[in-house]
């Protein structure tokens, strides 16, 4: 066993930049070193629990614990795995209703948005609109009236 993780690792040394070598990379560091990245610090609190747990069950009962521990330790790891696998379930699960939420009220909206249009189509204006003529300022100078530009508008009279 030794020998052959050794003659693994010469060749990957040895073949660092051929396709072999690259695979070789891919799965025997950098697999494991994604796995061994996403350990976090409740990993390892909870390892350290547990092991604490099992120190003091063989410290208190003493050589029966060992073999209580080992009827135990299957159903254990199949509890800390159910509870990890639980948890991402459920915020898989999550993700997706909130996501298809969205969808359908977008949906809904589209859908009722071109039904209205489809419905009630647009008023066609009847009558052509009304237009004022506009203010013709250049007929009369407020200086030339007889009453001195008294109604001349206020804001246009200069003090």
């Amino acid at each position: 066993m030794v020998v052959t993780i050794l003659l693994v690792w010469t060749l990957m040394i040895a073949a660092d930049e051929t396709p072999i070598g690259r695979m070789m990379r891919a799965g025997f560091v950098a697999a494991p070193a994604r796995l061994l990245d996403s350990i976090g610090r409740g990993h390892v609190l909870l390892t350290a629990m547990i092991a604490a747990g099992i120190g003091g069950l063989v410290w208190l009962i003493g050589a029966e614990s060992v073999r209580l521990l080992a009827m135990g330790a299957p159903e254990l790891m199949s509890w800390i795995v159910m509870i990890d696998a639980a948890s991402l379930i459920d915020a898989a699960v999550a993700v997706v209703m909130v996501a298809g939420a969205v969808r359908i009220e977008t949906v809904k909206t589209r859908i009722a948005a071109r039904w209205r249009r489809i419905a009630r189509p647009r008023a066609v204006r009847t009558r052509p609109a009304r237009r004022e003529p506009g203010a013709n300022d250049a007929d009369a100078d407020p200086d030339d009236s007889a009453d001195g530009g008294a109604g001349a508008p206020r804001w246009a009279v200069a003090a």
